[in-house]
């Protein structure tokens, strides 16, 4: 059970550590390492829009929504 919990906490400071990577790269805007987070075959599903599926419309989609964001305040 030991390794178990340990395996857990290795898992647990891993989602954490790439959470923090991606929230971080969103706020500095930058579209490109935000899409290196995603796997080759990554899909991005949001309710009533087009599937965005593999890294060049992940990427081509952060770089719009991030462009956008804050811009022309």
């Amino acid at each position: 059970m030991a390794a178990e919990e340990v395996a857990m906490g290795d898992v647990v400071r891993t989602i954490r550590t790439m959470d923090r990577e991606f929230m971080d790269n969103v706020a500095a805007k930058n579209a490109a390492r935000v899409a290196e987070i995603y796997a080759d075959d990554a899909r991005i599903l949001m309710p009533g829009r087009p599937v965005i599926s593999g890294k060049s419309e992940i990427l081509a989609f952060y770089k719009a929504a991030l462009d956008g964001a804050g811009g022309g305040h």
